[in-house]
């Protein structure tokens, strides 16, 4: 019998066919057998919780929260975090603190979201701490109390959380407690810093670029302000974009990259770029051709984002634009608001 050359082919294509099909059907397997263990996991957890289980209960109301397992909901996420944070679990009762504060689930109420933080904060909750100060040095859902601010960012900065190093170098660096503190304001930022939290990148470049307390030195300004922008601080990234569009602190003219950061920072949102983008298209430069429409929305935005100067200067735009332009100005302006508008609790 010959032996047919396209038949060990065919045998093998089969083969190899089979197997695709035999590990697809593992797959399938997986899959449906991962879902219906998930399903198995959440009855089991509502029944630990509906017997009092803290633990169950913390645990299905991050995942109504974060949809994990389960579809989104709020409500309930706020309903289990209530249950466990009555019993006095620290995560929930912080989580709880969160949800008045967004308003999720629940109305907004900054005086209960200051009761939960101070319950769990009590505890030695470390982010707690840190937002407790948060609330203290702004007043919400509670008198307005720097001292208090300083002693919740400080036990929670002694516990290495960066965003309360971070708080506590404002403080010291804005003399919110007495006379400023450059000395303490950056060590606090060097700490945070020390765990890429950008902001404090940010004020370190801010103190060595303005000379607080620090011998004033262009070149490590530039240094952290690079850090910062690396990791993505919207304030780092339009104060380097000066040090491009200049060439200082060691840097190159390079006015497409000063650009680029500029449009970065207020694209996250940071009124200051924006309202500098504004002006770059309302001159013009070889780099960015003049736009009135677009300096007219950035204008917008920047009003918007808390920059006061921007608005006079929207007002100047909008006497030079016809009644047509004006109309795209404001049809533009509103998608600008819309996308770069800051969201910050």
């Amino acid at each position: 019998m010959m032996n047919n050359p396209y038949l060990k082919e065919y045998n093998c294509v089969r083969k190899n066919k089979g197997i695709v099909l035999f590990f697809v059907a593992i797959v399938v397997f997986v899959s449906v057998n991962s879902v219906y263990s998930a399903e198995i996991n959440i009855l089991s957890l509502k029944q630990e919780a509906e017997h009092g289980s803290i633990r169950a209960q913390e645990q299905l109301g991050r995942y109504y929260y974060y949809g994990k397992y389960i579809n989104k909901d709020y409500q309930q996420a706020a309903k289990w975090f209530l249950k466990a944070a009555e019993q006095g679990d620290p995560d929930a009762q912080y989580s709880l603190g969160i949800l008045y504060s967004r308003g999720h689930g629940v109305s907004q109420d900054y005086k209960k979201m200051f009761n939960w933080y101070t319950k769990a904060a009590s505890k030695g909750m470390v982010e707690a701490q840190s937002d407790l100060g948060v609330a203290y040095e702004y007043g919400k859902g509670t008198t307005r109390n720097y001292k208090q601010a300083e002693y919740w960012y400080l036990k929670a900065a002694e516990k290495n959380y960066s965003a309360a190093q971070l708080n506590l170098g404002l403080i010291y660096l804005d003399g919110k407690v007495g006379a400023p503190n450059y000395s303490l304001a950056k060590e606090w930022f060097m700490h945070a810093a020390n765990k890429n939290e950008p902001m404090a990148e940010f004020n370190l470049g801010r103190m060595y670029y303005l000379g607080i307390g620090v011998e004033k030195d262009d070149r490590k300004a530039v240094e952290w302000l690079q850090k910062g922008a690396e990791h993505g601080s919207m304030e780092a990234k339009n104060s380097l974009a000066f040090f491009y569009f200049n060439g200082n602190g060691g840097l190159p003219i390079d006015k497409d990259k000063a650009i680029h950061l500029l449009q970065q920072s207020a694209m996250q949102g940071w009124g200051e770029a924006q309202y500098n983008l504004g002006m770059l298209y309302e001159e013009g430069t070889d780099n960015l051709p003049k736009n009135y429409l677009k300096a007219y929305a950035w204008y917008s935005v920047a009003s918007v984002n808390g920059k006061e100067e921007a608005k006079k200067n929207r007002e100047h735009i909008g006497s030079q634009l016809t009644k047509g332009q004006m109309e795209e100005a404001r049809v533009l302006s509103d998608e600008y608001i819309y996308k770069y508008h800051w969201q910050h609790d």
